[in-house]
């Protein structure tokens, strides 16, 4: 045992003095070896021994919290202590998908707001469509035209705030720059008023004009402009958008001799097809579009978030703590919500609107199965086992939120999605990306293998007695080559991570 603590104090001062010497630069440019130092492999080589002995004390040092890990590829690992002590942290979490994400913490940390990862799905279902507007707004010059395409309630007009507060953050637009929206289908019958608001107009240009006026453009300049509900927009009044897309330049209504110039970066939302409701030629000015998922797309870890965020961002607005009861949180959970996350963040403030009603002068407030409006109940369309009819039982949904963010199954699926979605040239590129997936899943089969918060689990010693018993009748009955110990003892401990998940 002492041995082994000396060991674990070696590497963990291997670790300290690493990071002691390696700047934020080099944590940013996440350089494979440069790092080597904070890796189970390079811990391997500085101390002798192999790959996987290391792997142990390192898991040993994660289960007590000195340490947190990235789950990139490969996994890094740091000095929890010292880390929040050389970069001025108050917390840490306990593992991260992508030394992207640890960043982007320190800069909030350092008063700056994250704006995409602070979104729910960030690294999961909307990770590829927050790249593609990074890569939008990051372009050289004004940025590309990108249009978001989804259902409504998706969320576009939120993603479109999202890479505005990103482009003041990278410094791609100044602080006070501003983002202006415009939504088309108020235009729908009135396509010349649309390219009098856009445009501007000079005085006399039609009755009542009597002095020149800036447009939208020109409100924005420097900035974002948001065109909504673009499928709104007539044919001839994209045909006028044409050349400022092309050149930057546009006339005002009543002035067809002078250019006016305007920089601004733009941004389309539709709900509709774009092949069907915009001109091909108007498509073919915009290179970048981006397609929400639908909630029902999203996973269902996801609609537990959204669920517990919009009765959280509820208590807040009410100053008032709010719970759910398991009957009424499992109905909110089982519906298709066919308007998405709008219809959903409705649904929660009727719910909380109700249970007002019934709230005592000094009771929290509380949700319970008579408090959801009865059009949601009508949608529900499975019903909710009668073992599981419990209106009594309230749920804490910050503790079921940080439950599932803790969870070592739900760390290491995100690390795997943000993998899939971000790696280039999976097709092209396929080897590299399937070594680097089965780095990932080694470093997880090692976890799984010498935890020790599971190595002493009635639960987990159940279910290895019962695979075990299965293996050996199975072996015996086809004559198949026995499962290894080893093989019993992971698949066991993932058995308990899944059901537990």
């Amino acid at each position: 045992m002492a041995q082994e603590n000396q060991m674990k104090k070696a590497i963990y001062d291997a670790l300290c003095i690493e990071l002691g010497i390696q700047p934020i630069q080099v944590l940013k440019e996440g350089n494979r070896e440069t790092l080597k130092g904070f890796t189970a492999q390079g811990l391997a080589d500085h101390f002798q021994v192999s790959r996987n002995l290391i792997s142990h004390y390192l898991n040993q040092l994660f289960a007590q919290d000195l340490v947190f890990k990235i789950d990139s590829r490969p996994v890094y690992y740091f000095p929890r202590k010292a880390f929040l002590e050389q970069f001025h942290l108050e917390a840490l979490s306990r593992s991260y998908t992508s030394l992207l994400e640890l960043m982007e913490e320190i800069t909030l940390a350092e008063g700056r707001s994250a704006s995409f990862s602070l979104m729910i799905g960030a690294n999961e279902s909307l990770s590829y469509c927050i790249e593609q507007c990074k890569a939008a707004i990051s372009y050289p010059g004004q940025g590309l035209p990108i249009l978001l395409n989804g259902p409504t309630g998706t969320g576009k007009s939120m993603l479109a705030s999202c890479m505005y507060e990103y482009a003041k953050e990278t410094g791609r637009i100044q602080p006070d720059a501003r983002f202006v929206t415009v939504n088309c289908a108020e235009y729908a019958n009135n396509p010349e008023l649309l390219l009098t608001n856009l445009f501007g107009y000079k005085k006399g240009a039609y009755t009542g004009a009597d002095k020149d006026r800036q447009g939208l453009i020109a409100a924005a300049e420097g900035g974002v402009l948001f065109l909504d509900e673009v499928h709104a927009l007539k044919p001839e009044s994209q045909e006028k958008i044409f050349l400022f897309m092309d050149k930057g330049i546009y006339h005002m209504v009543g002035d067809n001799d002078t250019w006016y110039e305007g920089s601004v970066r733009m941004i389309f939302a539709t709900t509709e097809d774009p092949k069907t409701c915009l001109l091909k030629t108007m498509l073919r000015r915009i290179p970048i579009t981006v397609k929400l998922p639908s909630l029902k797309q999203r996973s269902r870890a996801e609609k537990k978030e959204l669920i517990a965020y919009l009765f959280k961002r509820e208590a807040k607005a009410i100053h008032q703590s709010i719970r759910i009861s398991k009957l009424a949180y499992q109905v909110m959970e089982s519906v298709d919500y066919l308007g998405n996350v709008g219809e959903l963040k409705n649904y929660v403030k009727a719910s909380v609107a109700k249970a007002l009603l019934h709230r005592g002068d000094t009771q929290d407030v509380e949700i319970h199965i008579y408090d959801l409006p009865s059009e949601l109940l009508d949608m529900q369309r499975r019903e909710v086992p009668q073992a599981q009819f419990d209106d009594h039982t309230m749920i804490d949904l910050e503790v079921m939120e940080d439950e599932k963010r803790n969870s070592q199954l739900y760390q290491f699926n995100l690390s795997i999605l943000r993998s899939f979605s971000t790696f280039p040239n999976k097709e092209s590129n396929f080897p590299a990306f399937a070594y680097s997936m089965h780095e990932r899943i080694e470093q997880y089969i090692d976890d799984l293998y010498y935890s020790e918060e599971e190595k002493d689990s009635p639960n987990s010693k159940f279910v290895y007695n019962l695979l075990s018993n299965i293996f050996q009748i199975i072996a015996s009955k086809y004559h198949l080559e026995k499962v290894s110990n080893n093989e019993t003892i992971i698949l066991s401990r993932l058995i308990i991570r899944l059901i537990t998940a």
